[in-house]
């Protein structure tokens, strides 16, 4: 008969009780729980309050129960069969009895529990979360058929392979099967809204020489690449989802791209890897070998071959093509450009590098975690030497005693690491959004098997390193010590304080490489934030049109579609300059050229200094607010009519005429035969392609006199730029809809995706750094509170014959900042030692910054005043009376 009910305990709670408490047992504890709630709890807090109490009385029984229930299913089973386990068979009662005990243990010591188990599941859960990235980026194997087999020639994208040289080395090569490609922009239309599409003109064996057929349809034939062949495509399966529905049928039908039907010859599959991560689709490159196709070359080794033979046949074979084909003699340098290194090094560029060192300091933190959860523990063993003694008086065995602390360390990994676990999965769901667009591979992270099981191993590993050490020091003295240590100790053991202080060294030296790591990675960023472009990003909407050669077959009518769809962009209320560029500032693409200035020859031998040409609209300078240094920019008088002109940048003035005024002096650009302009103006520098790269030589060539045919819209606008990018789309396509558009954004994300890399490095080593601060201060705060445990008949003596209490309050302080110090001078070496990974991620910082390692034992001596602060308060507020009485 259950008890008459009070008013307002919360029902849920009461069933959930009833069913957790076996038998009688639940009347007892629901009676009790209810009484203390409707007498005391509900008139002091409230209701609200007080159902809130009730529940956190009901959680944390749970365990309590869980333990209850199975020593009634214990003790009901035969004697026999626990204590003679059948033969051959594994005796599993005294595992079971050491998880009971671990179970009630925990349940008695909910508080520290839950620490535990939350520091476990911040480490672990970091550890888990970095791991995915790491093993998806980096461990995993590429998706190709014997991905080591594979090989990038000439990996320098500043010197790409010509479609005539590709086609050379595919026919001469012994110990390597080569396949080109080359970047394009396939404008789609016809389906959908007309969209360019990344992708790649290949060498039909492309797929072949992955080992990546398609998953729908077939690969290129090399009947694909001949003379007057049907032009075909192969699609991605993103495409094809997203722009075709996943229609099985696509296969054989015809599709335009740019101004030509093709045929789709086949869909890849969902887990087909571009060698570039945004190729949407494939079409053949043809064998005409005159074309001025710019191409990057990858391989596979031939059996029996090796990197350094396939390199070394490269640098006889294309020398040797460049002899035959324009009698050009290779140099040492261009030797020196041509190298074979695997595909997977060049797919991972940097990453690999900096990702390795997110590893190591997921590594770190793990370290210090399990230094922190085993201070805790330590901590705990203390109160419990004289329950040890006991049981070692007793009987018990020391290895038993040592395997029932250890089933609680592995209990309490467990439930970390299931916590950490948890933690990963919605780190990795909420984060692979936030990674930089530039990391390859990314669509592959997830929490797959072995994510699993490297989280499981790590809270295996960390129960064993955190537990060892605690289990073996409670049950390390004799019977007699373990006993009355607990009744009088003067001062504690000082090998057991040297340990838990080398501990907190430990920790703090781990600290010091994770917050020194942070302060390079923040300083850089900052110093990155600060760089000056040379232009303002902000309020610029991009994008780029591809007007089709079939309603645009000339010049004229290419001129006169821009200048409609400039009107039209002008018309929106809200825009203030219209500019255009054929390569805008931070995207991809360039043209360069010689130079020289008019009348002046080079001695014989030297070659010409080059510079890069950018053909603009004369608004272009005002749309990015790129500053005016010298004379004019570009009006619209600047045309076929007039004479031809060019502005320069502040750095070729410098170099082209050091001490003159470049305004009005007449250059040459182009070697074999080059054209004159005249120096109208001269601009600040800007930075094109990173914020990372200096600026170098730059001439603008105005529109009207220099045809491009495809150009970038850069348009300013007044209020949020990103609520005006469709209207800019609309506006373009009001001229002409069946024009493509690529590149549709805004110039400031442009910018901010040259380092998007530093700044998620630097946010995550910020957060590791910031954890681990925390962790230090919990753990120097720990050993305080256990030294001051320690020594408080200590102290109440001190104060007793006289002691100062500020006094002591200081020697406590001094005492614990000893092995925060040793900490300290032991982890600034490390720093510098792994500041070294960091490599490339660093910008205008040295790994040797004094800045950073002046603040950063600053920063952490100052965190460790504040832990040990407290615990030395109470060490010096100790009553003498009541330690005296004590004894």
């Amino acid at each position: 008969m259950s008890p008459p009910r009070r008013s307002s305990t919360p029902r849920l709670a009461e069933r959930l009780l009833r069913r957790a408490w076996p038998g009688s047992d639940s009347i007892v504890l629901i009676g009790d729980l209810d009484e203390e709630y409707s007498l005391h709890i509900l008139p002091r807090r409230g209701l609200l309050k007080a159902r809130l109490w009730y529940w956190r009385q009901v959680l944390l029984s749970l365990p309590v129960a869980a333990v209850r229930r199975l020593d009634q299913r214990r003790q009901k089973s035969p004697r026999k069969d626990r204590l003679r386990p059948k033969q051959g068979g594994l005796n599993m009662d005294p595992l079971l009895q050491d998880l009971h005990y671990a179970l009630r243990g925990l349940a008695h010591r909910p508080g520290l529990s839950l620490v535990v188990i939350l520091t476990l599941a911040l480490g672990i859960g970091a550890g888990t979360a970095i791991f995915s990235v790491v093993n998806a980026v980096v461990l995993d194997e590429l998706p190709y058929q014997r991905p080591d087999d594979l090989i990038r020639l000439m990996p320098d994208q500043a010197f790409p392979i010509g479609k005539a040289a590709a086609l050379y080395l595919q026919e001469h090569s012994k110990s390597f099967e080569m396949a080109a490609w080359g970047r394009s922009l396939f404008p789609l239309s016809g389906q959908g809204e007309p969209e360019d599409a990344r992708g790649a003109v290949v060498f039909d064996n492309h797929f072949s020489v992955l080992g990546a057929p398609p998953a729908l349809g077939r690969g290129f034939l090399p009947a694909d690449a001949q003379p007057g062949a049907a032009k075909v495509a192969i699609l991605s399966h993103e495409l094809w989802v997203r722009r075709f529905g996943s229609d099985p049928s696509i296969v054989g039908r015809s599709i335009l791209i740019g101004d030509a039907p093709h045929q789709v010859a086949g869909v890849m599959g969902a887990d087909h890897q571009p060698i570039e991560e945004d190729w949407l689709l494939w079409v053949p490159a043809d064998r005409e070998p005159q074309s001025h196709l710019a191409m990057a070359a990858n391989g596979r080794l031939r059996a029996g071959f090796t990197i350094a033979q396939a390199e070394q046949e490269l640098k006889r074979l294309l020398p040797q093509f460049w002899k035959e084909s324009r009698g050009y003699q290779a140099t040492a340098e261009d030797l020196s450009a041509l190298r074979v290194v695997p595909l997977r090094n060049w797919i991972l560029g940097d990453h690999e590098a900096w990702l390795m060192a997110l590893l190591g300091a997921v590594v770190f933190v793990l370290l210090i975690v399990c230094a922190n959860v085993a201070n805790l523990l330590l901590a705990l063993g203390n109160s419990r030497r004289q329950e040890m003694g006991v049981r070692l008086a007793l009987g018990a065995a020391r290895g038993r005693l040592i395997r029932q602390l250890l089933t609680e360390s592995a209990l309490l990994g467990i439930v970390g690491g299931a916590a950490g676990l948890l933690a990963a999965a919605w780190a990795v769901g909420a984060g692979v959004a936030l990674l930089p667009p530039q990391i390859p591979r990314s669509h592959n992270i997830q929490i797959d098997a072995a994510v699993l099981g490297f989280g499981l191993t790590v809270s295996l590993v960390s129960a064993l390193l955190f537990g060892i050490a605690p289990a073996l020091r409670c049950t390390s003295r004799s019977i007699t010590w373990q006993i009355n240590s607990a009744a009088r100790t003067l001062t504690s053991s000082a090998k057991r304080l040297r340990f838990n202080q080398g501990l907190v060294a430990a920790e703090v030296a781990l600290s010091v490489v994770l917050v020194a790591g942070a302060g390079l990675m923040l300083r850089s960023l900052w110093a990155l934030q600060q760089v000056d472009p040379g232009f303002n990003p902000q309020g610029v909407v991009i994008m780029r049109p591809a007007p089709p050669r079939s309603r645009y077959p000339n010049q004229e009518s290419v001129y006169e579609y821009y200048r409609q769809a400039s009107r039209a962009i002008n018309r929106i209320p809200q825009v203030r300059e219209v500019g255009q560029i054929q390569f805008l500032p931070m995207t991809s693409g360039g043209w360069w050229a010689s130079y020289r200035r008019a009348g002046h020859t080079l001695p014989a031998g030297q070659d010409p200094p080059s510079t890069s040409l950018r053909v603009v609209s004369p608004r272009y300078f005002a749309a990015l607010q790129v500053s005016l240094l010298k004379g004019r920019t570009f009006t619209d008088r600047d045309n076929l009519q007039a004479q031809q002109v060019a502005v320069v940048n502040r750095t070729l003035a410098r170099q082209g005429w050091p001490g003159e005024d470049p305004v009005g002096q007449s250059l040459l650009l182009g070697r074999d035969d080059p054209f004159q302009v005249t120096v109208v103006g001269v601009v600040e520098d800007v930075r094109q392609s990173s914020l990372r790269t200096e600026s170098h030589p730059e001439a603008y060539l105005p529109f009207a006199q220099q045809f491009w045919p495809r150009m970038y819209y850069a348009v300013r606008v007044d209020g949020p730029a990103e609520e005006m990018v469709s209207a800019v789309q609309d506006a373009i396509w009001s001229v002409d809809r069946q024009v493509s558009l690529s590149g549709v954004g805004l110039l400031e994300d442009a910018v901010n995706r040259t380092f998007a890399d530093s700044r998620f490095l630097a946010v995550l080593l910020s957060v590791f750094g910031m954890v681990a601060l925390l962790l230090g201060a919990v753990g120097v705060y720990g050993v305080m509170f256990y030294l001051v445990s320690q020594r408080t008949r200590e102290l109440g003596i001190r104060i007793a014959l006289g002691a100062a209490s500020r006094h002591l309050l200081g020697s406590t302080v001094i005492r614990g900042m000893i092995p925060v110090l040793l900490g300290l001078a032991a982890g600034l070496p490390g720093a510098l030692a792994c500041a070294s990974l960091l490599g490339e991620a660093l910008f205008q910082v040295t790994a040797t910054d004094p800045a950073t390692y002046l603040a950063v034992p600053l920063l952490l001596s100052a965190v460790a005043v504040l832990a040990l602060y407290l615990p030395a308060r109470r060490a010096s507020r100790v009553d003498p009376v009541m330690v005296l009485r004590g004894e």
